[in-house]
């Protein structure tokens, strides 16, 4: 019997270290060629620091243009050639300046170093597939990463644009998503022959390193903080991992009368404050679609008044392609520092700061020109659902059953402040105490104390007051939270670092009074620590341990126990379609199965219709889908349903080559159904595949 989860992890491991010729060596490269940030003088240590963002910022637009006008394969060569004058860089040190390459693994080093590795094997054991004799059960994110590893084979497939996965009525349909992610995550796949799922799963443990990066990197550039820098970094690495109060509801809902335990700690609340490692794990592309608004910004920002004009078209080039890359990261995290841009410019406007506003204009019409493509290909047809539309966060009338509208809003304003201490805890509270300070201080506001006021400012008020509809979940206020939730951070470190090595304690007693207890904070840290630390845990158990229990057969989100062998048979049989099945089939399951997560994760091969809705909202019509999957529910749902020549027909019809069908479809409980009237291609305890249509009949006697 074959390990899938040992193979899971060598691939996984594999994609992590193939990712580093696109998230690492491209802004090593950048740095060293444009000396940002005197990259040159630097240490090795900071260097990697700088890389990993500025890869992200370098690589994402770089690789879709590429393959636009070329080909996957010409993006995977062009990175291997950046490989190749990165070897170069470093020989070329090693004669010059050797002593810039060495590493000096200092106590802070090697915690960096540990804490990169627990990371990468916490992040590997929460996401991959647990196999457990003929049962799989699934990480709680893969209810996400279904979809994204779906789309991520489409661009290793079909290049850029991608086309939409989950639909094909006969003709290709193309992708209307953001979807410069999926396709970096496509080319260590297409380089090492990995599973796309795996590279999206190696792509999250190189999301949490970006972020890690990014924050020593505002601590020293934009803070302007350079005293026990290292230390405080780690401070604020560690913080990463406190989040609000949201145990306190998970406890509440575990021991009232229903005992509902959420497959994911944030879904006590549908608005949520995301955690950093939650986010991390699930949504890897807005982490660097963060990352990238952050150091665009941050590059324009050190430019001196007195830099030559060199350097500030290298800073308006980088901020261009920050821009364009997280733009198509994702548009709702890049709306939201948008929102930013435009309040900061206009201050600089009204300053006369004009070098500063040109910088920023070159960049914002650098980053446009680039994405011309881009923003044709998501913008040509409408999407379900608003980009964004007016919307208090928490509506608090239906909850208190208030009936005028008034009374309702002014309701669910007055809430906000409460909402927000459950969802950030310890970080409301650092909010809270920089308010009060900056109040009594009655100074004129620095720059960086501007900056970042108005960055957490506009961040605030798009997640209190704006919503999407696109989907079911709050994307949009979810998503610009995140810009808060990083100031709020940053803010945190010196606090911290106060509490830690002040050795009056006094001191630091008076400066939280009358706002905080020392006691208190400290509570509010270790509950941060603890709701992470039982978040992780519950996404990789919560399928394993719930699957064996009664009362979850209607749960979406978890695989049932009967279905855990359903799900082994899946990935099986699409294992074997590669060496059957043509990669261009297309390859049809019951579009409205309990359960879908198992064909988005494994299928190699398109499905006419996948799952309910046919993932229009994606690209396509509603209309199509709808037709589409009438008859092809009577194939697999209907066991009286006559099959002979009218299946034929269907498949014909629709362009489908070949039929999937479960031990979970009504067809197979019954033996006088086509199932058994056929012989498969492909057929094991759970599974049995057909070649389906006129043309494809004969598949079944050549193979």
């Amino acid at each position: 019997m074959h390990n899938y989860t040992v193979s899971d992890i060598l691939g996984a491991l594999e994609g992590v270290v193939l990712l580093s010729v696109f998230l690492l060596i491209p802004g090593y490269v950048v740095g060293w060629l444009l000396n940002l940030f005197t990259f040159r003088e630097r240490q090795l240590t900071e260097r990697i620091l700088l890389s990993v963002p500025l890869s992200i910022c370098f690589s994402s637009i770089t690789a879709v243009l590429v393959t636009r006008f070329t080909s996957l394969s010409v993006a995977v060569l062009f990175f291997v050639a950046l490989g190749v004058v990165f070897l170069g860089c470093i020989v070329y040190e090693l004669r010059t300046h050797p002593e810039r390459l060495k590493i000096h693994f200092d106590r802070e080093t090697r915690i960096l170093a540990i804490a990169m590795a627990v990371w990468t094997v916490v992040a590997l054991i929460v996401l991959l597939d647990l196999q457990i004799g003929h049962k799989i059960y699934f990480s709680v994110t893969a209810w996400d990463h279904c979809v994204r590893s779906a789309l991520t084979r489409s661009a290793l497939e079909t290049g850029v644009p991608p086309n939409n996965p989950f639909f094909f009525p006969g003709h290709i349909v193309q992708l209307r998503y953001y979807y410069y992610w999926n396709l970096l995550c496509a080319l260590p796949a297409k380089l090492g022959h990995i599973d796309p799922r795996l590279t999206m799963y190696a792509s999250c443990v190189w999301a949490g390193y970006a972020l890690a990066a990014i924050v020593p990197l505002y601590l020293k550039h934009f803070i302007g903080d350079r005293i026990q820098l290292r230390r405080k970094s780690l401070l604020g690495i560690a913080l990463l991992v406190v989040t609000g109060l949201d145990l306190l509801p998970t406890i509440v809902n575990l021991v009232g009368p229903g005992h509902i335990v959420q497959p994911d700690m944030e879904w006590w609340d549908y608005n949520q404050i995301t955690a950093w490692t939650d986010a991390t794990l699930w949504v890897p592309n807005h982490i660097a679609a963060l990352v990238a608004c952050l150091l665009g910004f941050l590059t324009i920002w050190n430019v001196s008044p007195q830099a030559k004009t060199g350097e500030r078209l290298k800073a308006s080039a980088i901020g261009a392609l920050a821009f364009a890359s997280s733009a198509g990261l994702s548009l709702y995290v890049t709306f939201a520092f948008g929102a930013f841009l435009i309040v900061w410019n206009l201050l600089l406007l009204h300053k006369e700061q004009w070098t500063e506003l040109l910088l920023f204009a070159m960049a914002g019409a650098g980053a446009a020109l680039l994405s011309i493509l881009y923003l044709k290909d998501i913008l040509m047809a409408p999407g379900a659902g608003d980009f964004a539309t007016w919307a208090v966060r928490w509506p608090m009338g239906p909850l208190l059953h208030i009936e005028s509208v008034l009374l309702g809003l002014t309701a669910s304003i007055a809430a906000l402040p409460l909402w927000y201490f459950i969802e950030l805890g310890f970080f409301f509270v650092v909010g809270v105490l920089r308010l009060r300070s900056t109040w009594h201080r009655r100074e004129r506001l620095s720059r960086t104390e501007l900056a970042s006021w108005l960055l957490l400012g506009t961040s605030l008020f798009i997640a209190s007051f704006l919503r999407s509809s696109v989907i079911a979940a709050n994307d949009l206020g979810m998503r610009s939270a995140l810009f808060m939730q990083f100031i709020l951070l940053l803010w945190a470190v010196p606090l911290v670092h106060e509490w830690w090595s002040n050795t009056d304690r006094e001191k630091f007693r008076v400066m939280l009074a009358p706002v905080i207890r020392p006691a208190t904070l400290r509570w509010l840290v270790v509950l941060g620590v603890l709701a992470t630390i039982y978040q992780v845990a519950l996404l990789r158990t919560y399928a394993f341990v719930h699957a064996d229990q009664p009362g979850h057969e209607q749960d979406a989100r978890v695989v049932s126990k009967d279905k855990t062998g359903t799900v082994y048979g899946i990935r099986q049989a699409y294992e074997s379609m590669e060496k059957i099945v043509p990669a261009h089939a297309i390859v049809q399951y019951n579009p409205l199965p309990h359960n879908y997560l198992a064909y988005l994760l494994y299928a190699s091969r398109r499905p006419a219709s996948a799952g309910p809705g046919c993932g229009t909202s994606f690209g396509g019509k509603i209309y199509d889908c709808i037709q589409i999957q009438f008859k092809l529910t009577y194939v697999f749902n209907n066991p009286h349903w006559e099959g002979a020549q009218s299946l034929d027909a269907v498949c014909d019809k629709y362009s489908i080559n070949a039929l999937m069908v479960t031990d979970q479809d009504p067809v197979w409980q019954r033996p006088d159904t086509w199932v058994w009237k056929r012989s498969p291609l492909i057929a094991n305890e759970f599974v049995r595949v057909f070649g389906c249509g006129s043309r494809n009949r004969g598949w079944d006697s050549r193979h």
